[in-house]
């Protein structure tokens, strides 16, 4: 197959016509019945729903004229391999004794599944949907090092991507570190991929603008798929801006920058086009895709849904929340495929399909999910065991000092039903999110030789769900500096921000309104939260939905839905993160409406700025909050007297401090 990409600025045509001539050559494979492959036969018995009433023998479609210099009337049979949201889940899982997941039994997986589609199709793509690595303990072994590469970065260029999309997560250690990690290590063992993001313009940010002068980053890229080109185009979401730190990025709509990137492959000649987003969800998705022209196929990002049919293999516990693929509908009424795995390298995307004249006309049986498990035919790639995990399990030992302990299940899942909303860490109250919250009161109290504080942690910055099975769910037991690590992993500041009632209702209430199933979702210490759960429906424009408002020292904030008159004021403890204007957008990050930040003022303002009197700098990293915490309960123990199961069967009790009432 032959690559070429496609460059943000016409006058790069040169420059990337050169790198066009790196070819990467189908290497030829053994017959289905090699050793080291699986028994084909062992999956086709699986009995997996077809898409299509053809058998595999009309595959071959013997009235198509493929000796036709007409590319437009080629048959092309693709596989295309795909995953996201990687979030440097390097190492593996072991649940019931069976081992899951994990860089290097991933890397097998691809492996087993490009030999097999070479024998099955004419061409096989292995794509990214973004979020390649994430902060977490395991990319800190990278960090607080100094490596370079990143292992992430090994661990993907041994995986051998075709293109890889540009997600939010990239950009959370800011700028310098996505350079470092796009510019240095891939092209090591397998050819250097571009990645993609057609609404992304880096011109602001030199160390990533030179990367897209080179090709490394594009809008798109086309691969040669035995004499047909196929245009894979990216995108990252907008709101970038609030949920992660873009530094001077350009964040343009995604919608007139994907139509004008496919329209220019389109005139180029180039038949089928795959999308691969990272627009936080399948539901982002297909509905892009209706205002869409010319895609064919889009690969997902951000949402972690599990798409799976009823005889998929699935980790234990896994539960689809849609079938595989969701059939989704562009703005020409053409039927298009929409996939996307849940994440952490548990699964492989595997969609086969067959265009005829530029067409979609089939979906292959063998579609869907492939779960990355060790079998006696499948084990660990031993590089990528001795060059990436072996070095982050080091690292992670060397985290093994004991904090404390808990009685109780520190849950941080995000996703208990297959899908990604209808989470417990940003959905409801939980007895981590209260112990995250009350670990940044108590930090603020220190600093401001009070009680009163109160306290409000976002469940997008908990965690510990990211390193899979191990750490989704810390406890009951001893709780290490690698767990508060895994909990708490982004460097976030303790801030205090001078609140009015009103202010204090404002936040807390866009907090439940606009943060149900992401990671807005406000948990709380130092306050009791009575809120109308039907009002709470995603919409800013919605009647108020807190009914009644306490501080714990019984001061009324909201009665009855009023909000109380009063002068007095209310220090709330968070997290530099949510304080921060994001990008002079005139919001915190996810979105947070905490007063002072004025959009476009040409100043991001930030805590501790002469624009924000309003906000103090405490400076205490979260995650050494929390183990400070810790430390000083009775015993260093999160008791199940304090921390009692949440959510407990309606009524809720009278110590719940986020309380739906409807």
């Amino acid at each position: 197959m032959k690559h070429r990409t496609e460059p943000r600025s016409k006058l790069a045509i040169a420059i990337l016509a050169i790198l066009a001539m790196f070819t990467a050559t189908v290497a030829s494979t053994a017959s289905a019945g090699s050793s080291g492959d699986d028994d084909d036969s062992s999956e086709e018995r699986r009995g997996r729903d077809d898409h299509s009433s053809d058998d595999d023998s009309s595959d071959d479609d013997s009235s198509d004229d493929d000796s036709s210099d007409d590319r437009r009337k080629r048959v092309v049979k693709l596989t295309i391999l795909h995953n996201n949201d990687a979030e440097s889940a390097l190492l593996p899982s072991e649940v019931d004794g069976r081992t899951y997941g994990g860089a290097a039994l991933f890397t097998s997986v691809v492996d087993r599944e490009k030999r097999r589609a070479e024998r099955r199709s004419d061409g096989v793509l292995m794509l990214s949907s973004g979020d390649n690595y994430i902060p977490s303990p395991a990319l800190d072994a990278s960090i607080d090092q100094g490596l370079i590469p990143i292992l992430d970065t090994l661990f993907l260029d041994e995986v051998g991507y075709d293109a890889l999309a540009i997600g939010n997560h990239e950009f959370d250690l800011g700028t310098g570190v996505l350079a470092d990690f796009i510019g240095n290590g891939f092209g090591t063992t397998n050819p250097a991929p571009p990645f993609l993001s057609a609404n992304l313009d880096f011109s602001n940010v030199p160390e990533l603008q030179a990367l897209a002068d080179m090709g490394r980053i594009a809008s798109s890229t086309v691969v040669e798929v035995d004499g047909v080109p196929v245009g894979i185009v990216g995108a990252t979401t907008e709101a970038i801006n609030i949920i992660s730190s873009p530094g001077d990025t350009i964040i343009n709509p995604v919608l007139p920058a994907v139509q004008a990137e496919i329209d220019a492959l389109t005139a180029d000649g180039v038949e089928i086009i795959i999308f691969i987003s990272h627009l936080q969800g399948v539901d982002e998705d297909l509905a892009l895709l209706e205002q869409l022209s010319g895609v064919d196929v889009a690969i997902a990002g951000g949402g972690d849904e599990l798409l799976a049919n009823p005889r998929d293999r699935l980790f234990p516990g896994d539960v689809p929340a849609f079938p595989y693929p969701i059939i989704g509908t562009n703005a020409d009424g053409a039927d298009v495929p929409v996939v996307t795995t849940s994440g952490n390298l548990r699964y492989l995307g595997r969609l086969e399909v067959k265009f005829k004249d530029g067409e979609l006309v089939k979906i292959g049986r063998r579609s869907g999910p492939v779960l990355v498990e060790q079998t006696r035919r499948i084990q660990p790639d031993a590089s990528v065991v001795a060059n990436v995990e072996e070095p982050v399990a080091a690292y992670i030992e060397t985290l093994g000092a004991i904090v404390g302990t808990t009685d109780v299940p520190l849950d941080g899942r995000r996703a208990a039903d297959g899908k990604f909303n209808n989470s417990p860490i940003r959905s409801q109250e939980t007895q981590l999110g209260n112990l995250m919250a009350d670990a940044l009161k108590a930090d603020a109290d220190a600093f401001l030789g009070t009680t009163d504080a109160v306290a409000l942690q976002n469940g997008g910055g908990i965690r510990n769900n990211d390193g899979g099975p191990a750490t989704a769910i810390i406890g009951p037991g001893a709780v290490t500096e690698a767990d508060t690590g895994a909990i708490a992993p982004f460097g976030n500041a303790v801030v205090v921000v001078d609140l009015t009632f009103q202010q204090l209702v404002d936040v807390i209430e866009y907090g439940i309104d606009e943060g149900r199933d992401d990671g807005r979702y406000p948990h709380v210490a130092g306050m009791r939260v009575e809120y109308d759960d039907a009002l709470a429906s995603n919409t800013v424009d919605d009647p108020i939905v807190i009914e009644n408002l306490t501080l714990d020292d019984g001061t009324p904030v909201v009665v009855n839905g009023v909000v109380q008159a009063s002068t007095d004021t209310v220090q709330m403890a968070t997290i530099d993160f949510l304080a921060d204007e994001r990008n002079d957008a005139g919001l915190g990050g996810d979105g947070y409406p905490f007063p002072n930040m004025i959009a476009g003022d040409g100043v991001d303002d930030a805590c501790g700025t002469a624009t924000r009197p309003d906000c103090t700098v405490v400076g205490t990293d979260y995650k050494v909050a929390l183990e400070n915490y810790i430390k000083a309960l009775p015993n260093a123990t999160v008791t199940v007297t304090d921390y009692p199961v949440v959510p407990r069967p309606q009524p809720l009790g009278s110590g719940d401090r986020m309380v739906p009432t409807a």
